[in-house]
């Protein structure tokens, strides 16, 4: 636990006041969601291009 108090000391200065690290942690957690959307966009809108697609093979197709 200490570490992790020296890491946040060394990245965030108690100095530097409370607003501060809530300004960096949300700045921080932005960042993240917004990779996880670059990342995950394109997976998702393929996934669903696939499930329409099929969706649409089974819609159309005759049942004899």
């Amino acid at each position: 636990m200490r570490a992790v108090r020296g890491l946040v000391e060394a990245a965030l200065p108690a100095r530097m006041g409370t607003p501060f690290r809530w300004l960096v942690g949300s700045s921080w957690v932005g960042d993240l969601g917004d990779g996880i959307v670059l990342a995950a966009g394109p997976l998702v809108g393929g996934l669903l291009a696939h499930i329409a697609h099929a969706g649409e093979e089974a819609s159309t197709a005759r049942v004899s």
